[in-house]
């Protein structure tokens, strides 16, 4: 998925559909795995970061720190 928002990466990377139920779920293990996303940051055009969500958020990167707000 690629987006602008990073609150839809979140969303994309801690939550899953249960289509059974119809709702969301936590996303903390798929098929006895933990869940994976890797998070790209381009900044005019290149790529500037890539790496999972603690990484992203531990960065201290003034652009990133702009878009990133950690998990609480």
């Amino acid at each position: 998925m690629v987006t602008h928002r990073y609150q839809d990466g979140n969303l994309i990377a801690n939550f899953r559909y249960n289509s059974k139920q119809g709702v969301l779920e936590p996303a903390s293990h798929v098929d006895g795995q933990a869940a994976r996303t890797t998070f790209m940051v381009m900044k005019e055009g290149r790529l500037i970061f890539e790496g999972d969500q603690d990484l992203l958020e531990a960065s201290q990167d003034v652009y990133i720190s702009k878009f990133v707000k950690p998990r609480e």
